[in-house]
């Protein structure tokens, strides 16, 4: 007995090894914009794009915020991030955004991966609140063939992507409104084409 437990450890490394072999090598990242390169949506007709600037958080995740106004006051904000992500990756860009909320003292009302009709999609939908100010949050992951709601989602992808021998541009996008008014309604509209890959080229 003592022998054979002498014995796991040795094939547990050659199983590792095994899996390493058979992944092979991680593929090269793509060419991608820089922060000031990124661009988002257009304001819808009627509305107001009243910010947008760079975000230089993570150098190799660019990201780019943007402000919109709708015609009855009401503002939505987005928030774009790419990159090519690896699955062994730190991944700060692409972390779910709640934790944030957590972090700022919001309570927690609703957090779902679900259908939205707006779109006819699948996002990730939150609503917090603090001091009877609600907010809500659309959500979600993007690469040249798939949609993703949730982290998990997303995570589970790279880990086929990565037995697939691939790697893709991903974009992580999410957007805030209050509870209520046109830049609610249309919020997941405006997501949908941040989360759109088709102006980068090659990914």
């Amino acid at each position: 007995m003592i022998a054979l437990l002498k014995w796991i450890p040795v094939a547990l490394f050659a199983g590792s090894a095994a899996w390493q072999i058979a992944l092979g090598t991680i593929p090269p990242a793509g060419p991608q914009p820089t922060p000031d390169e990124l661009k988002v949506p257009p304001a819808p007709a009627g509305w107001k794009l009243t910010k947008t600037e760079p975000i230089r958080l993570f150098p190799k995740f660019p990201g780019r915020l943007a402000s919109y106004e709708a015609p009855d006051g009401t503002v939505a904000r987005l928030v774009r991030y790419v990159g090519w992500p690896d699955r062994k990756d730190h991944l700060p860009a692409y972390i779910p955004h709640e934790c944030q909320y957590m972090a700022d003292g919001y309570d927690m009302e609703l957090h779902t991966s679900g259908w939205v009709p707006q779109v006819g999609k699948r996002l990730r939908t939150l609503r917090v609140s603090q001091r009877g100010n609600r907010l809500v949050e659309f959500a979600g992951y993007a690469c040249r063939d798939r949609l993703e709601a949730s982290w998990q989602e997303f995570k589970l992808a790279l880990i086929v992507q990565r037995v697939q021998r691939q790697r893709r541009l991903w974009v992580h996008s999410w957007i805030t409104t209050e509870e209520k008014g046109e830049a609610h309604d249309s919020a997941p509209q405006i997501l949908m084409k941040s989360l759109a890959v088709s102006d980068f080229p090659q990914n």
